[in-house]
């Protein structure tokens, strides 16, 4: 990976723009910084008013773990797309699936809940059911290695098996047949009629993006990672302002139509 604010990573961001992508962002980690509690996480200041501005002037996604509702409630702006559950929700053959995506979900917190409560200890795990996936948080475990291998085994007994993807002291699980993030970017650039695209995100979610992505895709991982597909990366969440801004820059100074 190179960093991106480097001379060949602007030079590279300023091309991609004079092609008209699709701008899409993941939201934790990326737009807003990680937090010990989901519930607790929101955009800065600074970043929910350039986010805005670029709103106003170019095609930008929200693509995202989290619901769609729950993504309204935290990001004050209007971006034409809003992605949730990995793609699960926002698309427009979303409601296709929703009925088995819910009932395989409702099974499988059961289940959790079950196995977690028979621990009989205060492992520090917290379930999140997003309707349509789930996710598995151990942020808070005194133990992380003890609490993981405690998932591990009651991920172990669902039925059906899950589609797992791992990230930052989670676990997210996806039925057979849900969308992964790729699939709904794929989807979303089909919507627009467009091929290039600039995709930033942070964690194992995105790597699914990453991978083989096609040249006019400009993918960027927010702090490096060495097994990483991403062709750029920035050191830190906090440098994803400078990033809007710069976008937003480009298209004023040079005159890139969005």
């Amino acid at each position: 990976m190179d960093y991106l604010l480097s001379a060949y990573g602007m030079a590279e961001l300023a091309y991609l723009l004079s092609k008209q992508p699709l701008l899409i962002f993941d939201f934790d980690g990326t737009l807003a910084p990680i937090v010990t509690l989901p519930s607790h996480a929101k955009l800065s200041v600074a970043v929910s008013r350039l986010l805005g501005k670029l709103c106003e002037c170019a095609p930008v996604a929200i693509v995202s773990g989290r619901s769609v509702a729950d993504l309204v409630d935290r990001i004050g702006v209007q971006p034409k797309y809003l992605v949730g559950n990995h793609g699960a929700e926002g698309l427009p053959d979303s409601h296709i699936m929703e009925d088995e995506l819910r009932r395989v979900c409702a099974v499988w917190s059961h289940s959790l809940r079950t196995s977690l409560d028979d621990c009989g200890i205060d492992s520090g795990i917290m379930l999140e059911d997003k309707t349509f996936t789930l996710s598995l948080h151990y942020r808070l475990a005194r133990d992380k290695n003890a609490a993981l291998s405690i998932l591990q085994n009651a991920i172990g007994k669902l039925d059906p098996v899950p589609k797992i993807i791992p990230g930052k002291c989670v676990i997210n699980l996806l039925p057979q047949g849900a969308l992964n993030k790729r699939l709904a970017v794929e989807q979303l650039l089909m919507l627009e009629g467009r091929k290039n695209a600039l995709y930033v995100g942070d964690d194992d979610t995105d790597e699914s993006v990453f991978i083989d992505a096609p040249n006019e895709w400009l993918t960027i991982r927010v702090e490096p990672e060495v097994q990483s597909k991403a062709r750029f990366f920035l050191f830190s969440q906090a440098e994803v302002g400078k990033l809007l801004q710069i976008i937003l820059s480009i298209h004023i100074e040079r005159g890139f139509p969005f």
